[in-house]
């Protein structure tokens, strides 16, 4: 069945083009919920890899243009990297969340940014086995309370709160509040 983008998914659409930033600060609890799957779905540059998702209208939805800021939303699921060559993930694009709250673990094991910021958010674990990051990973301010055991794309994690084993990150490590 074909996954339509809620109100609050079609906002963080509707900045794609702009580049600017699908600001939830201002809006109800119940407004702010977005689906780890659409946000992964989203970062995917083809509407083909889109349309493999199932995802509803998928060919009409804006372009990405390398980067996806968020602030102050409420994702559901696990968040994993993007679909494909030629996505947000793989080498070229800017993952930027602030204040945001996870339900699930983020695991971008395996993809490749130029830069990933979680800043101030709430997450059970960050999961980064063999990532590739051309420049920063920044979680400064971030709260991650552990998870007891993981399993990713790339194999079992297991416990932990933050996992990078095979991580290449270019510039900063950032982890400080």
């Amino acid at each position: 069945m074909p996954i339509e983008p809620t109100a609050a998914e079609q906002r963080v659409l509707e900045t794609f083009a702009s580049g600017a930033i699908a600001d939830f600060s201002d809006a109800a609890p119940d407004q702010r919920q977005l689906r780890a799957e659409f946000l992964r779905v989203a970062m995917s540059e083809r509407a083909t890899e889109r349309s493999e998702c199932q995802l509803e209208s998928a060919d009409r939805w804006p372009r990405f243009r390398g980067q996806l800021r968020i602030r102050a939303a409420h994702i559901t699921g696990v968040l994993r990297g993007p679909i494909g060559d030629g996505a947000l993930g793989s080498g070229g694009g800017t993952l930027w969340l602030s204040e945001c709250t996870f339900d699930d673990p983020v695991d971008l094991s395996g993809a490749e940014f130029l830069s990933v910021r979680l800043l101030g958010c709430t997450l059970p674990a960050f999961i980064g086995a063999s990532l590739q990051l051309k420049a920063d990973l920044d979680l400064s301010g971030s709260r991650l309370s552990g998870i007891a055991d993981h399993r990713s794309d790339l194999g079992d994690i297991g416990a932990c709160s933050l996992y990078l084993n095979g991580a290449v990150i270019g510039a900063r490590l950032q982890l400080g509040p």
